[in-house]
């Protein structure tokens, strides 16, 4: 499976001091023939459930039809995760923490759970430092369901970028909520399903101006 690997302490230092330099590009809807997005602001990853830097594995990936009705085109990304412990699922980075909107529909036969994981870096926090939110999130058995990063209510702690030790917690809040206490600001969210090891279906992910659908190769056969 073509993923992002777990995000590291570099990588994510480097993300957030080039956070804001240039909005993102509303592309419309795309039509993938794989896991990969080729968008460097919309990308599937895997990472830890409880911790977001925390050792992860990655999941195995397959294109197939539906399941049932998928909520755009015939196919969606099927992953099954090699353990459990570990989120799969879209990276989007946002300019505005305020505002942000990065949605991703979600099926499991036997339900899945998950987690989506916040970092901002606001007027608020001090210089080497970021925000960083959790939110528990689950996957509904045997049917479809849009899931809202903006709209979960999250977990804040500040968190040291050095080390990646967390300095003080800051209570619990969305994302709009949080950024109108404590400014607003970039960053980047990582939603993703697989936490309990079951296998689970991605399609129409929304973020960063453009919509991905998950369709694989057409294929033509002709015999004489």
């Amino acid at each position: 499976m073509r993923v992002r690997t777990t995000l590291t302490v570099v990588a994510v230092t480097a993300l957030l001091t080039a956070l804001g330099t240039a909005p993102a590009q509303a592309d419309g809807a795309r039509t993938l023939t794989g896991p990969s997005t080729g968008d460097t602001d919309v990308f599937l990853t895997y990472v830890g459930c409880d911790n977001l830097f925390a050792p992860a594995t990655a999941p195995q990936s397959r294109l197939n039809l539906g399941p049932r009705a998928a909520p755009l085109g015939r196919r969606s990304l099927g992953l099954v995760p090699s353990a459990g412990g570990t989120a799969s699922g879209p990276f989007a980075r946002f300019d505005s923490l305020a505002g942000f909107d990065a949605r991703v529909s979600v099926t499991s036969a036997a339900g899945s759970r998950g987690v989506s994981h916040v970092m901002s870096i606001t007027p608020s926090n001090p210089p080497g430092t970021a925000w960083s939110g959790r939110a528990a999130v689950d996957a509904p058995a045997g049917a479809w369901a849009e899931v809202s990063a903006a709209d979960l209510t999250y977990d804040w702690t500040l968190v040291d970028l050095r080390t990646l030790a967390p300095i003080s917690r800051a209570g619990a809040a969305t994302p709009a909520a949080f950024a109108g206490q404590h400014g607003d600001g970039a960053g980047f969210v990582v939603t993703g399903f697989g936490c309990d090891g079951r296998a689970f279906n991605l399609d129409a992910i929304s973020a960063s101006g453009s919509t991905f659908d998950f369709e694989g190769v057409t294929l033509t056969t002709s015999v004489a």
